[in-house]
C-alpha cells in the first residue's frame, strides 16, 4: 500500500507509472494515519502540502522504518532539504525530490518501497523469534538470521570475521566472485590483496565523510563502504558492501575521450561544484600541472577584475541548477590574459538532483577585441555626428533667427511702399510689389518653422502630459480655421497620459490636426476623428523601432479630406517635401518632418494611410511608460 497527500490532480499521473499491485490511500486527516502508515510501504508528500516537515515527524513517530518521499517544487527544493537537515525527529528514510513533469519516478518509488521492506525485515531479526519489532543496537547482528536480509540488498555484501574468513555473502557478491560459489572455506585474502585488505580495515575505523571509496578487485572497479559489526556473542566482523561501477567508469572514460576531441577546454565538476576533470588543452594553455587544476585552484588563473563576478555567477547557477554562461579572462602560460566564454551544463539524476556538471571554456578573445574596436569606432563616430548635428542645429537656429530681422524690414518697407505709392504705380510695378510682399511672408513662415525644428532637442524636461488637455489647447488655437471650414473634430474616447515634453506633444498634434483642416475637401463637410487604444505585444513586434518590453498606445487621427497617393506615404515626412502646389495650399513642407522628429525623440512610430479624395489617417504610436 502507498499513502499520499498534497498532490491534487498530479496523483493520477504518478499512479499510472507504478505497478497495479499497489493500492493507494489518500491521507486527508492526521487521525487516519496510524492504521494506514503501519500497513504502507511508502508515504508520498506532494508539493501542495503546507508543512511537509511536520508531517514527516508524525509519520516517523508512527513507523521509523517506512520510506518517505517529498516531491516539492524546484524553487523550494533547497529550503525543504535544509529544514530536513536541521529538524529533529525526521529520521534517515526521507528523500526530497524536485517535481518535474518530464521525470519518471518509477525507479525512485520502487527503490523506496524496497528499502522499507528491507528495513522492516532486518529489524525483525532476533535470537528468540520475538514478534515485537526491536532495533538491533550497537551494530550487533545475528549471523544465523542474516541470510535473508543480505539476499534482498541490491548490492554485493561480504561479511568477514576477525580471522579474515568470509562467513556470509549474498548472490550479488557471488555473481562477481566465482570462488564464493565453488568453495565454502574462503578467506578475504582469496579476493583482496594484502594492501586492499589493509585499506578496508583502515576504512572501517575512519569517520564517513560522505565520499565513496573506490578500488579495483580482479578487474572489477567497485565503489564500497564498510563498517565494524559484532554478533550476539561479541565477535567482531567487517561488513563490506560494494557496487560494480566498471560500466559507469567506462562511460565516464568515453565522455572524457569525447571531451578531449573538442578544440576548446572542457571540464567536469562533481555534485559539490569541485572540478574533477579537465582536458589536456587546459594544461597546455595554463602551463600548470594536473593537481593545480583540481577543486577550485583554477581561480588562480582568473583575472582579478573578473574573479568576483565569475564566482557570483557560478554560485547562482550552482544553487539553482541552471546553465552557466559567463565571459571571463584566463591567464595563459605566457602571462597574458585572454577572454573565454565559460559554459557549464548541469546533469540531473532521476530524482531531479544535480550529480555533475559538464562545461567548456571557449576562446572568444578575438571576438571581444573586434567588438571593443567596433564599439569604440561607433562611439567616436556617434560623438562626431552629435557634434555635427549640434553645429547644424546651432547654424539653423542662428540663420533662421538672424534672417527674420532683414525679412521683417523688407516686408515692412514693401507694405509702406504699397500703401503710399500704389496710386502712382503701373500694373507691372504693383504685381512685382505684391510678389515681394508674398515672398517675404512665406519666407518668414519658413524661417519660423525652421527655428521650431532646430529647437526640438532643447525645450525642457519631460513630464506627465495629458493628451486630452493638449488636444483641447490645439483646438482653441485652430478655432478660427475650424470655424471657417465649418469642420467637426470628434474625440471618440479618452486619450492617454504619457511621459514627454509638453511643447513637443502640442507641436505634434497641432501640425496633424491643422493639416487635416487645411487639406479638407470642399465638396464635403470636414470631419476629423481622434481615437486611442493600447497596443498588444503581437502588434508591437511588427515595428522594429519599438521595444517589446514597453507598453504603447496608438492614437489615430482620421479625416475625409483630399488625401494623397499612398505611394508618397513615407515621402510626406521628409523636410521641405510638398505634394500640393503652394498656390493652392499654404505651407513650408516642414510640419510633418517636425512631427516625425518628435515621435523619434519619444522612441515611437508614425505613419499614414490615404486614398485620393477620400481622406487620410495618421497613426501615432507613443510609449505609455
Amino acid at each position: 500500500m502507498i499513502c499520499y497527500t498534497g498532490f491534487g490532480r498530479l496523483i493520477e499521473k504518478l499512479k499510472s507509472n507504478l505497478n497495479d499491485r499497489w493500492s493507494w490511500v489518500e491521507i486527508t486527516e492526521p487521525e487516519n494515519m496510524l492504521s494506514s502508515v503501519s500497513q504502507a510501504f511508502l508515504f508520498l508528500i506532494g508539493p501542495e502540502h503546507i508543512n511537509p516537515i511536520r508531517l514527516v515527524q508524525r509519520i516517523v513517530a508512527i513507523d521509523s522504518h517506512i520510506s518517505i518521499v517529498i516531491l516539492t517544487l524546484p524553487a523550494q527544493l533547497s529550503k525543504i532539504k535544509q529544514m530536513l537537515l536541521f529538524s529533529p525527529f525526521v529520521g534517515k528514510n526521507v528523500l526530497c525530490i524536485a517535481y518535474r513533469e518530464n521525470i519518471n519516478f518509477d525507479d525512485v518509488f520502487n527503490d523506496a518501497i524496497l528499502r522499507t521492506q528491507q528495513k522492516r525485515s532486518f529489524y525483525k531479526i532476533n535470537l528468540h523469534d520475538r514478534s515485537k519489532i526491536q532495533p538491533i543496537k550497537d551494530h550487533t547482528v545475528t549471523i544465523s538470521h542474516l541470510g535473508n536480509f543480505l539476499e534482498q540488498l541490491p548490492m554485493g555484501v561480504i561479511l568477514i570475521n576477525d580471522r579474515d574468513e568470509i562467513v556470509a555473502t549474498n548472490k550479488f557478491a557471488k555473481k562477481y566472485f566465482e570462488i564464493l560459489k565453488s568453495s565454502e572455506n574462503v578467506t578475504a585474502r582469496n579476493i583482496f590483496s594484502p594492501g586492499q585488505l589493509t585499506a578496508i580495515k583502515m576504512t572501517c575505523g575512519m569517520e564517513d565523510n560522505g565520499s565513496p571509496h573506490v578500488m579495483e578487485v580482479l578487474e572489477i572497479l567497485m565503489e564500497y563502504s564498510c563498517s565494524f559489526v559484532k554478533d550476539e556473542k561479541g565477535e567482531h566482523f567487517i561488513l563490506f558492501l560494494f557496487s560494480d561501477i566498471t560500466e559507469r567508469a567506462e562511460k565516464e572514460k568515453r565522455v572524457q575521450v569525447i571531451l578531449e576531441a573538442l578544440p576548446q577546454v572542457a571540464w567536469t565538476c562533481n555534485a559539490k561544484g569541485e572540478v574533477d576533470y579537465m582536458t589536456k588543452n587546459w594544461y597546455e594553455y595554463t602551463g600548470r600541472a594536473f593537481q593545480d587544476a583540481q577543486a577550485k585552484q583554477w581561480i588562480d588563473v582568473l583575472h582579478p577584475d573578473d574573479l568576483p563576478g565569475t564566482i557570483k555567477r557560478w554560485n547562482e547557477c550552482f544553487k539553482a541548477g541552471k546553465i552557466l554562461q559567463h565571459a571571463a579572462r584566463f591567464k595563459k602560460f605566457t602571462g597574458e590574459y585572454f577572454w573565454h566564454l565559460i559554459r557549464g551544463v548541469p546533469v540531473f539524476n532521476k530524482s531531479g538532483e544535480v550529480v555533475m556538471w559538464v562545461g567548456t571554456n571557449t576562446d572568444i578573445h578575438d571576438q571581444i577585441r573586434l567588438t571593443d574596436e567596433l564599439e569604440h569606432t561607433v562611439r567616436e563616430r556617434t560623438k562626431l555626428l552629435q557634434e555635427t548635428n549640434a553645429e547644424l542645429e546651432q547654424f539653423a537656429y542662428v540663420a533662421s533667427h538672424d534672417l527674420q530681422e532683414p525679412l521683417r524690414k523688407i516686408k515692412t518697407f514693401a507694405d509702406i511702399l504699397n500703401e503710399s505709392c500704389r496710386s502712382i504705380l503701373d500694373d507691372d510695378s504693383k504685381k512685382y510689389l505684391e510678389k515681394i510682399i508674398n515672398t517675404s511672408s512665406r519666407m518668414t513662415l519658413f524661417l519660423k518653422d525652421l527655428l521650431e525644428l532646430s529647437k526640438l532637442n532643447n525645450l525642457g524636461d519631460r513630464e506627465q502630459v495629458d493628451i486630452n488637455i493638449i488636444i483641447q489647447q490645439v483646438l482653441e488655437d485652430l478655432e478660427l480655421a475650424i470655424h471657417q471650414k465649418q469642420a467637426t473634430v470628434l474625440k471618440t474616447n479618452l486619450l492617454p497620459v504619457i511621459h514627454a515634453i509638453r511643447f513637443h506633444i502640442k507641436q505634434l498634434f497641432y501640425n496633424i490636426i491643422s493639416n487635416a483642416v487645411k487639406f479638407s475637401n470642399s465638396e464635403v463637410v470636414p470631419l476629423i476623428t481622434i481615437e486611442s487604444r493600447t497596443m498588444t505585444p503581437d502588434e508591437v513586434v511588427k515595428f522594429s523601432a519599438l521595444s517589446i518590453k514597453r507598453k504603447y498606445c496608438e492614437i489615430k487621427i482620421s479625416d475625409n479630406g483630399i488625401g494623397f497617393d499612398q505611394r508618397y506615404a513615407s515621402q510626406i515626412f521628409t523636410v521641405f517635401q510638398r505634394l500640393h502646389p503652394r498656390q493652392k495650399f499654404e505651407g513650408t513642407g516642414i510640419g510633418l518632418a517636425l512631427c516625425k522628429k518628435i515621435v523619434n525623440i519619444l522612441h515611437g512610430e508614425i505613419y499614414a494611410t490615404s486614398v485620393v479624395n477620400e481622406g487620410s489617417t495618421f497613426y501615432i504610436i507613443l510609449p505609455l511608460d
